[in-house]
């Protein structure tokens, strides 16, 4: 019960149906679940109950569905792309913090380093 979905990060139960598919359940039974742990030739796997079966009395799963992902955040006015939208409705900004004029400017200036002093010139 360590596996973990890629897409989410929630836990879930990794397990094959009969059929040889792989399926990602909930770990916890629910009582509208269409999956059932079963024994095919000494292996356990997942029965996909349909139709007459429904509802089941016995321990039942759910095929588990990632959660919806959050609306992205207003677009950056500099490089255009999506700003976290947590973020911006506590401090709202523009831009990106990286993508701020004076902060690219002070960079620049930075990176060219120290100005050189100029040399006296002979007369």
């Amino acid at each position: 019960m360590g596996d973990v979905c890629s897409g989410c990060g929630q836990p879930v139960k990794t397990v094959i149906t009969e059929g040889g598919k792989v399926r990602d359940l909930n770990p916890e039974p629910n009582p509208n679940g269409n999956h059932t742990m079963t024994t095919v030739d000494g292996r356990v796997r997942a029965h996909v109950a349909t139709g007459e079966e429904l509802p089941l009395t016995e321990t039942a799963y759910k095929v588990h569905q990632c959660p919806p992902k959050p609306a992205p955040g207003p677009a950056c006015t500099v490089c255009g792309h999506p700003m976290n939208r947590d973020l911006n409705e506590r401090e709202p900004h523009d831009w990106h913090p990286c993508c701020d004029p004076d902060y690219k400017r002070d960079a620049g200036e930075l990176a060219a380093g120290p100005a050189r002093p100029r040399r006296k010139v002979r007369r």
